[in-house]
């Protein structure tokens, strides 16, 4: 818990809102031990998450807007409406979930 307390107080993403993003990881934490199954998370751009406990990457979305902030700013100042943007594996992915809300706006 310790590890997961420290990166999301040192996530560049969370430098103007640190104590928001742990009462984010508090809440979850406390739904994920009461609610079975998915919980919707409402995330960027009109756009939800669906997580259920264990799923760390869906959270780590949550806590911090992008969990791996480098890779998904990149593809995030990249692609235009217009776009095609393709993701496989068998990974649930965040990108295309917040591309779609912000290209839809655009």
């Amino acid at each position: 818990m310790w590890s997961l307390l420290k990166y999301v107080w040192n996530h560049p993403l969370n430098a103007h809102g640190k104590l928001a993003a742990l009462w984010r990881v508090a809440r979850w934490q406390l739904a994920a031990r009461l609610m079975p199954g998915l919980i919707e998370l409402p995330f960027v751009h009109g756009t939800s998450l669906f997580a259920m406990r264990g799923m760390t990457g869906a959270t780590g979305n949550w806590y911090c807007g992008l969990h791996e902030v480098h890779e998904m700013g990149f593809v995030l100042h990249l692609l235009r409406a217009g776009d095609h943007f393709w993701t496989w594996g068998r990974m649930w992915a965040a990108t295309p979930c917040w591309q779609a809300g912000r290209l839809v706006r655009a």
